[in-house]
């Protein structure tokens, strides 16, 4: 299923028709009618005056939207209105999603009717996670990309203090196998106190 880059909300009437979306799509489904032939309309359907055509409310089963056609193929009962909200994690094609229902319910002043819709949500996880685990691989990125430049600094600052060591023991076999000390002539003299007094001995 292709995923859209952001969450979705749909608002659904008491019937199970969609009222509204997110996404500003049709609401409805125009097809060609005929009464004698076709017979009585199906609930939600109106027949367009001075046409031979119908149109049909959308469910969510039946609308554009990938991810809430998923929702209904997967669990129809989810948008029956018995009044009850929830937020839960639900897998759609394979794909980790936060869907929230809440019921809407109220009277409208003119003919004292009572309305009862329901308003869904719906978001990849990916979308909620997404910055959290790009910003966490960048972290351990800088954290090894650290790790191996302080370990380099670390082998070249040893190498280079290690170095004057290296060419002393050198010198102590020279001298006691009695051996010409040519070499402590053009030696490096360590930048610490302790060593070099050791070399110009």
């Amino acid at each position: 299923m292709p995923r859209t880059s952001h969450g979705f909300a749909a608002l659904v009437d008491g019937e199970g028709f969609m009222l509204g979306a997110s996404d500003m799509g049709t609401l409805f489904h125009k097809s060609t009618y005929n009464s004698a032939s076709d017979g009585p309309l199906e609930s939600g359907c109106e027949e367009l005056s001075d046409t031979s055509e119908k149109a049909c409310r959308l469910t969510p089963a039946t609308y554009s939207n990938d991810a809430l056609r998923s929702l209904a193929s997967k669990e129809p009962g989810i948008f029956a209105n018995d009044g009850s909200g929830f937020t839960r994690k639900i897998k759609l094609s394979g794909e980790q999603w936060m869907v929230s229902k809440a019921p809407i319910v109220a009277k409208t002043d003119v003919t004292e009717a009572t309305i009862s819709w329901q308003i869904f949500t719906l978001m990849p996880m990916s979308d909620v996670t997404g910055p959290i685990i790009v910003g966490r691989n960048a972290g351990i990125a800088v954290a090894c990309v650290m790790v191996v430049v302080s370990s380099v600094a670390c082998g070249i600052a040893l190498y280079v203090l290690l170095r004057p060591l290296a060419v002393l023991s050198e010198l102590m076999e020279q001298a006691a196998e009695l051996k010409d000390d040519s070499l402590g002539a053009t030696m490096d003299k360590s930048s610490m106190r302790e060593i070099r007094a050791i070399q110009d001995s």
